[in-house]
């Protein structure tokens, strides 16, 4: 059986999605230590992170459910990504976006 730590240490690896890994029963923490395991992995409101899965880069509108909600830098629809999968934009990843946006608004 995983210790708390050892989902933790999975979960920030990337090796494991926390939720998944709490489901399958590969753990035996109880649902109060799993709800905090999740609560730590959330991304804050108006973060500007990576889906790592896509490579897209997008703002954190919220959470639902343990998963968050980002929206394109530019604008447009939402989609939601499991905070394993979620990191934080570098500050070239995040100017690159930024520019962008800018480049879209003069039509370049």
């Amino acid at each position: 059986m995983s210790t708390l730590r050892d989902v933790i240490a999975w979960s920030l690896s990337g090796d494991l999605d926390v939720r998944a890994a709490l489901f399958r029963g590969r753990t035996a923490m109880h649902s109060v230590e799993a709800e905090h395991v999740i609560e730590r992995n959330r991304s804050e409101i108006g973060a500007l992170v990576v889906d790592t899965r896509t490579g897209r880069i997008g703002v954190v509108m919220g959470h639902e459910g343990p998963y968050a909600q980002l929206r394109p830098v530019s604008g447009g629809r939402e989609w939601d990504a499991p905070p394993g999968s979620l990191r934080e934009a570098t500050a070239a990843e995040g100017m690159s976006a930024k520019v962008a946006v800018a480049n879209g608004r003069w039509g370049k």
